[in-house]
């Protein structure tokens, strides 16, 4: 459940309709204690990657619809909406914190996260964004 309905005082899951395709923006943070890496895919419109490290911006440039397929492909293959909201534990950080955010057209937001804990199916997950990076 990622929302709240203040009418009917419930929970409720509002991305349980929505696919792939409706991803219109895909947000990966990797921090370590000596850099943070950003990678936003802003799938809206013109297709365009942005890659900032230590908060300063070093790409931007225009993809073309092979990247967002195999990007797409990666996050719907890895089944990344099965995730688990959070991995580890933020107190005991070590060496890696992530998030991936993901956006929809509709406004609604998938985060996941971690810290020095992963998913099962993690280093297939970013194999794959690493091939376009």
């Amino acid at each position: 459940d990622n929302r709240y309905c203040v009418d009917c005082d419930k929970k409720f899951c509002s991305i349980r309709n929505l696919a792939t395709v409706d991803i219109r923006k895909v947000t990966l943070v990797i921090e370590t204690k000596t850099s943070r890496k950003k990678y936003i895919f802003d799938l809206y419109n013109e297709p365009t990657y942005f890659f900032i490290k230590n908060y300063i911006l070093v790409k931007e440039e225009m993809i073309d619809d092979s990247v967002v397929y195999e990007l797409l492909s990666a996050i719907k293959n890895n089944k990344v909406n099965l995730w688990t909201g959070h991995y580890g534990n933020w107190k005991n950080f070590n060496n890696i914190k992530w998030i991936l955010k993901l956006e929809y057209y509709n406004g609604i937001t998938d985060c996941k996260s971690g810290c020095d804990s992963f998913p099962d199916n993690w280093d297939v997950f970013i194999s794959d964004i690493i091939e376009f990076v």
